[in-house]
């Protein structure tokens, strides 16, 4: 009810604001696109970004709910654990009932699971140490961790939901996949795994990306 008795409406992404006239039947002059701003990365940051990367290292961080889609990178583990032996998944953020989650687990010993609140401190570590970032949302409008991953200079493998496809350009800052499919899932994270150059080229254009078109510097003018 709320948005249909607003004079203005922002959003964080551009494919949301056919969403939002679809939706709720207002104006697309009422409706306004603002990116998913960040501060720029400069040396003084305390985000130092460490060449150091552990070779097979994925990571999901952030809340779990069930629209985060992990049970999908859960199933592709297996997958990718054929192809990949040396295989690490991180799994950093609280949520719902997590044990739906261990059950579904093939290969346990793959996992590392940080179910808790993760401080600034542990963050830091968690982005300099992995491989990679996947996001595997089967529902969303945008996400933060986007920006974040990019500022650590880290590639991210994200599914086409919402507006994530706003922040993430196809093989050129990330990889973009279909939702719902661990097969894709584990396609994409093979391919960034197995490939260096390919994983440097996507980390630092996301990063000259993310200072960019996504600085508030950027977006305030």
């Amino acid at each position: 009810k709320w948005i249909n008795e607003a004079n203005e409406v922002i959003v964080h992404g551009r494919k949301m604001v056919n969403y939002i006239k679809e939706d709720h039947g207002l104006d697309l002059a009422n409706i306004n696109y603002v990116p998913l701003g960040f501060p720029k990365h400069n040396e003084s940051s305390k985000i130092k970004i460490n060449s150091d990367r552990k070779p097979s290292t994925v990571l999901f961080f952030g809340r779990i709910w069930e629209y985060k889609g992990l049970d999908y990178l859960i199933r592709a583990e297996p997958i990718i654990s054929a192809q990949i032996p040396n295989l690490e998944i991180v799994i950093a953020g609280e949520g719902e009932d997590f044990s739906k989650y261990e059950n579904q687990m093939v290969n346990k010993e793959r996992y590392k699971i940080k179910n808790y609140r993760i401080n600034d401190e542990e963050i830091d570590e968690l982005f300099q140490s992995s491989t990679l970032i996947m996001l595997p949302y089967v529902e969303a409008t945008q996400s933060g961790i986007i920006p974040l991953a990019y500022r650590y200079k880290l590639p991210i493998v994200v599914t086409d939901v919402g507006a994530i496809s706003d922040y993430v350009i196809n093989e050129e800052t990330g990889i973009v996949i279909p939702p719902r499919s661990e097969e894709k899932i584990a396609e994409a994270i093979v391919k960034l795994i197995s490939n260096s150059n390919l994983r440097d080229d996507l980390a630092n254009k996301g990063y000259k990306f993310l200072n960019n078109e996504l600085s508030w510097e950027t977006i305030s003018k």
